[in-house]
């Protein structure tokens, strides 16, 4: 049993995706062809549609842990998070504890994942975001790369944000 994280969806409905997630997915599914994921060399963010790239971000597999490295941040993530997060590492980031927990599920797994939660690594973390993150590896059959689409959805009723 694969046992994901709470917040967390394996099996994808593609209907149940945004419009954002949606493309993103189907561009995955066209590079992997019938392998379980793309491989790294077939990720290429300037096939990426300029609306949805925005919205994207590549995080590199760095070995042993597995740790996260940030290798590109589209500018509506930099613009919620209120920061720019490029070259830095996941786990030195406030607040994300559970994306760490969810981003290696997904190597280790070598599957796919829609998670929706609160913007906890971000001063903004009033609103709520649907990520969708996708595995690409090499011929060895391990993931070095994880893109990640990342939708903000809306703020919630409860936080003080003004």
């Amino acid at each position: 049993m694969l046992n994901p994280p709470p917040k967390f969806i394996v099996d994808l409905d593609k209907a149940a995706l945004s419009e954002t997630s949606r493309v993103v997915y189907e561009y995955w599914t066209l590079k992997r062809g019938n392998a379980p994921f793309p491989s790294t060399s077939a990720l290429d963010p300037l096939e990426i549609p300029k609306q949805v790239l925005v919205n994207f971000t590549v995080i590199e597999v760095v070995d042993p842990g597995p740790r996260f490295l940030v290798r590109l941040t589209g500018s509506k993530i930099r613009e919620a998070a209120g920061q720019d997060y490029t070259g830095q590492m996941v786990d030195q980031m406030p607040g994300a504890e559970e994306v760490v927990e969810r981003f290696t599920w997904c190597v280790r797994h070598r599957k796919p994942y829609c998670a929706r939660s609160r913007l906890s690594w971000s001063a903004n973390d009033f609103r709520i975001y649907e990520a969708l993150v996708l595995p690409f590896g090499g011929p060895d059959g391990r993931v070095s790369k994880l893109a990640s689409v990342i939708d903000i959805i809306k703020a919630t009723d409860s936080a003080d944000h003004s």
